[in-house]
């Protein structure tokens, strides 16, 4: 994987015009890719991220056979997956995820693409039924989170939908007991990435743009749910009190937790 030169000369022009955090993400694939471990948090997180995912392309898909793009498709998981659904394009900033993504799934399309490339998003306007990005937003500037969402926007025909998933920075900064670490500082720790612009509930649905109806902005655990682990830990608790039912329901419930949003163009 470390061999540049093994790598499709077809990427190598596209490779210059990718201008984020491009040698980070390089080095943050080859070592997932190495075999660096996973932990069993990240594993069932990413699992309910595509279970959420597929389940709500199912749902409001506009077409029987969609055109889809997955904008950070990172190791090209639920690329794989959406390619049974219809046809899909995967894209990422790294050219070690794009490279091993397209020796994996050979029959998907897979591409470099900086997310702020205004060429290209202008070039593919209301191209794509569905348009998909999961745990990407975070780890773009804060400045330019509007833009990267008018983006993906831009590349819906009428009537498409687009399926957004990021961390929650609320259930973040609950988890955050360390009084010496800042807010930041703790959302890059948590992540174990270089940038980590957490955002909540509001935040986000604040930076949609007018002439969206939004479908669903839920909340989602890697574990079971809040209503099973109350009934669950009420038994546990019921000698010591609710202080300690409370307790056990945060350290069930908040690591893992994301945000799922769907919209559709009007």
């Amino acid at each position: 994987m470390n061999d540049k030169n093994s790598y499709d000369d077809s990427f190598r022009k596209t490779r210059k015009q990718i201008m984020t955090h491009e040698n980070f993400y390089d080095q943050y694939y080859e070592r997932k890719l190495a075999g660096s471990r996973l932990s069993a948090l990240f594993k069932v997180s990413e699992y309910l991220i595509r279970y959420n995912v597929i389940n709500i392309l199912r749902q409001y898909s506009p077409v029987p056979i969609p055109r889809i793009i997955d904008i950070g498709c990172g190791r090209g998981h639920l690329t794989g997956l959406l390619g049974r659904f219809g046809e899909v394009i995967g894209t990422d900033a790294s050219y070690v995820a794009v490279n091993y993504c397209k020796k994996r799934y050979p029959g998907i399309e897979f591409m470099l693409l900086d997310v702020f490339d205004t060429g290209w998003f202008e070039s593919h306007k209301e191209q794509f039924d569905v348009v998909i990005s999961t745990e990407v937003i975070e780890h773009l500037p804060s400045e330019r989170h509007r833009e990267y969402l008018s983006n993906l926007r831009s590349l819906l025909k009428v009537q498409g939908i687009m399926i957004i998933t990021t961390p929650d920075r609320t259930t973040v900064d609950m988890m955050n007991r360390d009084s010496t670490m800042s807010d930041n500082e703790f959302y890059i720790r948590y992540e174990g990435q270089q940038t980590a612009n957490l955002l909540d509930k509001s935040k986000l649905q604040s930076m949609l743009e007018d002439k969206n109806e939004l479908i669903l902005h839920e909340m989602i655990s890697p574990f079971i749910s809040n209503r099973v682990v109350e009934l669950f830990v009420k038994l546990i608790a019921m000698p010591t009190g609710y202080v300690l039912l409370q307790w056990i329901q945060k350290i069930l419930t908040l690591p893992g937790k994301r945000q799922i949003l769907c919209l559709r163009k009007e």
